[in-house]
């Protein structure tokens, strides 16, 4: 897949925005016939997904790289502090042999591309290799990818100062542990779905709006910080907050062992 200036696009960009690499998202399918069961987060009729990895964006905006064959997938841009600015709301595929090639990410279809003076960067070196992220994104895990983190700087103090249970313990409905239950809907961020029509609202929207996507809107960001009850998370810690929030703050990352999942076993997807 080659991409020859991000920046090109048809909405604005936030100011100063840098962005340094692409996430590769990979949408499973679903092995479950009905609507939300297993409910796999706080959205409703939510898809389970996989954080493939990483690549880089070179200094002109550009991005070249191996994609995975005959899978679903989607991509974020990525600031210098590994946040989505902005995210597809559609899914590719690659089939063997195939290269996707395009002018831009969200560029006007009816303007020819922009022009640009000789090759673009990533076009000059071989393409990408996906870098695999954080242990708990793939296979996607909110208790693997987030629980230690509150248990290492959160659920303690929040016991002594009897303020909402962060525990790994179980006790929400459809079998997420409390954490979850009481951090996702209310400081995550998400998209639903109803009957197949995507929901309006702050949680909703048939597209995302460049800054206001996950960690960066999500009411969860401030609370990551000394802001908070002087709390300091460790760089790869904040990371992994954010990286969850930016995955439509889910929960199961497969459509069957939701238990061992609760419990932060290792359950891979029947089908990819």
């Amino acid at each position: 897949v080659a991409v020859a200036n991000v920046y090109d696009s048809d909405f604005r960009w936030p100011e100063q925005t840098e962005i340094t690499a692409l996430r590769i998202i990979q949408v499973l399918p679903k092995t479950t016939p009905p609507v939300d069961q297993p409910r796999i987060g706080a959205a409703t009729e939510t898809n389970a997904r996989a954080v493939l990895g990483n690549v880089p964006v070179e200094s002109d905006g550009s991005a070249y790289f191996e994609a995975p064959v005959g899978k679903l997938i989607y991509f974020q841009a990525l600031d210098r502090r590994g946040l989505a600015v902005q995210s597809m709301r559609s899914g590719t595929y690659v089939h063997p042999g195939e290269m996707l090639a395009c002018p831009a990410r969200h560029e006007p279809k009816h303007r020819p591309p922009t022009a640009r003076q000789g090759l673009a960067l990533a076009l000059q070196r071989p393409p990408s290799k996906i870098q695999p992220d954080a242990d708990g994104s793939n296979p996607f895990n909110y208790p693997r990818l987030v629980q230690g983190v509150l248990d290492r700087h959160c659920v303690a103090c929040h016991r002594q100062r009897n303020a909402i249970d962060l525990s790994g313990e179980p006790g929400g409905k459809h079998g997420w542990t409390r954490s979850y239950e009481n951090l996702a809907a209310k400081y995550g961020f998400y998209f639903s779905v109803s009957n197949g029509s995507i929901n309006a609202g702050v949680h909703g929207g048939s597209r995302t709006i460049a800054g206001r996507f996950g960690a960066r809107a999500a009411p969860l960001l401030p609370y990551l910080d000394e802001r908070h009850y002087g709390v300091r998370l460790t760089a790869e810690e904040w990371h992994r907050v954010t990286l969850w929030l930016d995955c439509n703050s889910e929960f199961y990352g497969a459509y069957h062992d939701t238990q061992a999942q609760a419990r932060g076993g290792v359950v891979t997807p029947q089908l990819d």
